[in-house]
């Protein structure tokens, strides 16, 4: 966060979800993207500004869910060379 700050870009949030979390391998994979988070660029130095945006985003992160499908793609199956990507609006 703090780099992103004192490059002055918006943060990306993503959070990637597991299928069966109990598998390690071969299990279908979500990467879900939200808005961009934009921090204020005179805060850098703030140590609480920093740790209250942080708690933020991680917040938000967490709520980023897996879009509901139909039970025709929820049966299908998806080779591991394609990935499926959501962006929140």
């Amino acid at each position: 966060m703090y780099i992103s700050l004192k490059a002055g870009v918006p943060i990306l949030p993503v959070r990637i979800i597991k299928e069966k979390p109990e598998k390690t391998f071969f299990t279908r994979v979500w990467v879900i993207y939200g808005n961009p988070i934009v921090l204020n660029k005179d805060k850098a130095n703030d140590k609480e500004y920093l740790r209250k945006e942080t708690n933020r985003m991680l917040e938000y992160i967490y709520s980023l869910e897996v879009p509901n499908s139909n039970e025709e793609n929820s049966k299908k199956k998806v080779k591991a060379s394609k990935i499926k990507i959501h962006i929140e609006e």
